[in-house]
C-alpha cells in the first residue's frame, strides 16, 4: 500500500512541477493559463466521483444538469485568465459576479431537468438538492482555488497557491507519519479509523514548518524571479498561524469526504489513482481550505 502511495505520488508530482514551471515562466502574460484546463478536468472527474457515490445508494439526480452546471461555474471563474490573451478586460466587480450567476444558472438547470421528467410527487426536492451539491462542493470551492492563483501579480498568485497546496499536503504527510509512529487516540473512529489525535498534532506542526518555508524562501524567490517590486511584509507569527489554520481546515475537508463515503457506504470515492484513491481523495482538503486561504491573503495582505 505504501509502495503504491509513493509511486502514485511521484507520478502526480512530476507533471505538476512541469505545469507549475510553465504557468509561472511561460504564461504569455496570462497567469493560470496552463493550470486552467487542469482545474476544469479535475472538477469534472471529481464531479463524476460524487455522482458515483450517489449512485451507490440509488440516488439519481439529473446528470444533464450537474455537468453543465459544474462546467459553467468553473469556466466563469477561468474567464479572467483568458481575457488578456484577447486584449480584453472586465472590471473586477463583473468578473467576481460571474461564478454567482453561473451557480444561479446551475440551479435553474437542476429544476428544469426535474420538470422535464416529472411524473408525480416524491423525491424532487432531494434530487434538486443532490444536483446542486456538486456545483457548490466541487465547482464552488474550486472557484476560490482559481482566484488564489489570480491574486496580485504572477509571482504573488503562484506563491499563494503553493502556500495552500504545500501546507495542506505536508499536513497530510505529518498526520500520516506521526499517526503511524505515535498514534494511540482515535480522532474520529466512526468516520476515519486510521486518523489519530497524535497524527493531527503532527500534521499541524509540519504544516506550520512548511508554511515558514513557503513564506520565507519560496515566495521571495518567486517575487525575485518574476521581477515584481511588491514585497510581502508580515510578522513572524503569520506563517505558522497560516499553516495551523489551513491544516485544521484541511483536516475538516478530509473528514467531510470521509463522512460522504461512510454515508454512501463506500470505502473510496474512486480508484483513479492506485494507492491514493480517487481525485476527490486528493482534492478534498485543498478544496475545503481554499476559501479560508483566499480570505487570509485578502485580509492579511490586501491582495
Amino acid at each position: 500500500m505504501l509502495r503504491w502511495r509513493l509511486i502514485s505520488a511521484a507520478c502526480i508530482l512530476a507533471p505538476i512541477f512541469v505545469l507549475l514551471h510553465l504557468d509561472f515562466f511561460y504564461n504569455f502574460g496570462a497567469p493560470g493559463i496552463w493550470l486552467a484546463p487542469v482545474a476544469l478536468l479535475l472538477g469534472i472527474l471529481a464531479t463524476e466521483e460524487v455522482i458515483a457515490l450517489f449512485k451507490a445508494q440509488n440516488l439519481l439526480p439529473a446528470k444533464r444538469a450537474i455537468y453543465p452546471g459544474v462546467i459553467l461555474i468553473l469556466f466563469s471563474a477561468l474567464v479572467p485568465i483568458y481575457l488578456p490573451l484577447f486584449d480584453l478586460e472586465l472590471q473586477n466587480k463583473y468578473t467576481d459576479l460571474l461564478p454567482m450567476w453561473a451557480l444561479a444558472a446551475g440551479l435553474i438547470l437542476a429544476f428544469a431537468a426535474e420538470m422535464r421528467k416529472y411524473t408525480g410527487p416524491g423525491g424532487v426536492i432531494v434530487k434538486v438538492a443532490l444536483a446542486i451539491f456538486p456545483m457548490i462542493y466541487i465547482a464552488g470551492l474550486m472557484v476560490f482555488l482559481i482566484k488564489i492563483r489570480l491574486l496580485g501579480g504572477n509571482a504573488q498568485g503562484m506563491g499563494a497557491m503553493l502556500a495552500l497546496c504545500v501546507v495542506v499536503k505536508m499536513s497530510d504527510v505529518g498526520a500520516y507519519t506521526f499517526g503511524r509512529l505515535f498514534g494511540k487516540n482515535k480522532m474520529a473512529p466512526k468516520l476515519s479509523p486510521g486518523k489519530t489525535l497524535e497524527g493531527a498534532l503532527g500534521g499541524l506542526f509540519l504544516a506550520a514548518m512548511s508554511s515558514y518555508f513557503i513564506f520565507y524562501l519560496v515566495i521571495p524567490y518567486l517575487l525575485s524571479a518574476g521581477e515584481e517590486t511588491n514585497q510581502l511584509s508580515f510578522s513572524w507569527w503569520i506563517p505558522p498561524l497560516y499553516g495551523v489554520i489551513i491544516s485544521a481546515i484541511g483536516m475538516i475537508g478530509d473528514l467531510s469526504e470521509s463522512l460522504l463515503k461512510r454515508d454512501m457506504q463506500q470505502k473510496e470515492s474512486g480508484r483513479f489513482i492506485p494507492g491514493l484513491g480517487g481525485i476527490l481523495d486528493i482534492l478534498d482538503s485543498i478544496l475545503m481550505a481554499a476559501p479560508v486561504a483566499f480570505g487570509f491573503w485578502v485580509l492579511a495582505f490586501g491582495r
